[in-house]
């Protein structure tokens, strides 16, 4: 069993040792993931399952290729996951306790309780106009604040416009409810979904203060308005003017260059190493797939839980290529014998589909569909790259009803545990599964967009 490479693939020289960089690693890890990340930064910004925002681009391609809603998702996200926000809400709880507010005097009627300064005048009037001189009685003349400012109206909105951005546009991330704790952000968070997740939930909590109550909701904001805030003497109403301004630019007045900047200076990257390296391959894919497409025919939207159709792309040859990731064809679903075996609950325990890690689905000019698996392993471990060998064999047994390619239906890419035997090459590319390390892989990219 095996995967099939015929003479298509050229001279097999391209495998000798000597072309082969060596690696010192055994896999992707934290001491040498930058290096990829970089080969990579053009698509990470589309990649917002859950991560790590910890990464600065250079690169931002194809940025504005997106459905509207994709790139309000896009917009969404970049705004909740800016620093200006985050450092907003960290000094939310001091802002409250120093909230801008005017005050009035107005004359009150106390009886025994003496509120504010005595206006001893009205209150002689007073006592006298009731007909008796009652000692309890004065007017007084509090100092009564009044918080309905523009400043506090901008906050507001700001409040609420999160509450509204998350709720319609991140309905992919649980909402359960966590410990209100604005110290929370002053903690590096290992999952931008737990960030967004909680500055969402403190501006709930924020605006059920009372002071919001008597604060209109905000009509409009001229460019006075906002100087004003940039400049007020409470410097903490400045981190309220910047975070007015990213929304500005981002939702009202739609300043592509400021969410470029905004995008490339807080990348999504996912946390595990094996993930990483699996977008690493994946991306590796899609670029090779965009080089080689016809104009205008290259289609990547954003890539999130719920969220995620295959790249496509038409080749000059006229195929079609599609490249899924986190998901797959119905026809694996339809045509897995597992599933088959399983579907009636005949075991009593839960039981789902497995998903390999890509597929590459091939439509031909006659409109029908072959498939290839793309399995990826960060290891360099011979033991890992045997139960690798199972795992893929089960994969082929479950989907053999699939339509698979005739030459390499299955492709098993590890970090650098493996590699091509040049004596026994003609007899490996006859085979139905064959191992890459990542130099092979990337040298035969290519090769998994056709048949």
């Amino acid at each position: 069993m095996g995967v099939i490479m015929d003479e298509s693939f050229g001279e097999y020289g391209e495998f000798e040792e000597d072309n082969i960089s060596e690696d010192i690693y055994e896999k992707l890890n934290d001491d040498n993931k930058f290096q990829y990340i970089l080969e990579i930064d053009k698509y990470l910004y589309k990649y917002l399952f859950d991560g790590k925002v910890s990464f600065k681009s250079n690169d931002i391609a194809n940025l504005f290729k997106l459905k509207s809603e994709e790139l309000e998702v896009l917009k969404t996200i970049h705004f909740l996951l800016n620093d200006n926000v985050k450092e907003l809400f960290e000094v939310i709880p001091h802002l409250l306790r120093n909230l801008a507010h005017s005050t009035n005097k107005e004359d009150i009627e106390c009886r025994g309780v003496i509120r504010g300064n005595i206006n001893w005048n009205k209150t002689i009037k007073y006592r006298f106009s009731k007909g008796f001189n009652d000692p309890s009685l004065f007017i007084c003349s509090p100092p009564l604040k009044h918080y309905d400012l523009i400043e506090n109206r901008i906050l507001k909105f700001i409040l609420k416009k999160i509450i509204f951005l998350f709720q319609n546009y991140l309905t992919f991330i649980n909402t359960k409810k966590s410990n209100i704790n604005f110290k929370n952000l002053n903690e590096i968070y290992e999952s931008w979904y737990d960030q967004v997740k909680d500055i969402y939930n403190l501006s709930i909590h924020t605006l059920r203060n009372v002071y919001f109550n008597d604060i209109s909701d905000l009509e409009s904001v001229s460019a006075q308005d906002l100087n004003k805030l940039f400049h007020h003497r409470n410097n903490l109403y400045h981190k309220v003017a910047k975070v007015f301004d990213l929304y500005e630019k981002l939702f009202i007045i739609e300043d592509r260059f400021s969410l470029i900047n905004v995008i490339r200076n807080q990348i999504i990257v996912a946390t595990d190493n094996d993930t990483l390296f699996e977008i690493y391959v994946l991306f590796n894919v899609i670029s090779n797939l965009e080089k080689n497409s016809i104009e205008d025919s290259f289609e990547m939207g954003l890539m999130y839980r719920h969220h995620n159709n295959p790249v496509k792309a038409k080749l000059k040859d006229g195929n079609i290529v599609k490249v899924y990731y986190q998901n797959m064809p119905d026809v694996f679903k339809e045509n897995s014998l597992y599933r088959l075996l399983t579907g009636h609950n005949e075991f009593n325990f839960p039981t789902y589909v497995r998903r390999p890690d890509l597929i590459v689905e091939i439509v031909n000019n006659e409109g029908n569909s072959f498939h290839r698996i793309i399995e990826v392993k960060n290891s360099s471990s011979y033991d890992y790259m045997r139960k690798s060998f199972y795992k893929v064999l089960a994969y082929y047994k479950d989907f053999e009803q699939v339509p698979f390619v005739e030459n390499i239906p299955i492709v098993v890419v590890n970090w650098n545990g493996s590699s091509i035997d040049v004596e026994q090459k003609e007899k490996i590319f006859k085979e139905k599964i064959i191992f890459f390390n990542k130099n092979e892989f990337l040298k035969n990219i290519t090769k998994l967009l056709e048949f």
